[in-house]
């Protein structure tokens, strides 16, 4: 690790459960990575291409995980409140 990296824990799953499918961890990790700014395009993106490739019935549950990763790191600033 390098001098200044920051490490970010969080129950992905227990979000992803609130959010409504525990399967929807994974979402919950994409959102926080765009949130810190590890991933090179924006939320409202992924938010898209999830709507695009997902059946309308799990779109739901995918798109409030993928916010609450993305809230949980405090967004595109990366910083928690």
């Amino acid at each position: 690790i390098r001098r200044g990296a920051q490490v970010w824990t969080l129950d992905a799953t227990a979000i992803a459960e609130a959010c409504g499918s525990a399967k929807a961890a994974n979402v919950v990790i994409l959102g926080a990575g765009i949130g810190v700014g590890a991933l090179p395009f924006s939320v409202e993106c992924m938010e898209g291409l999830l709507a695009r490739r997902l059946p309308e019935k799990l779109f739901a549950a995918n798109r409030k995980a993928l916010y609450a990763g993305y809230d949980c790191v405090g967004g595109a600033k990366g910083e928690t409140e």
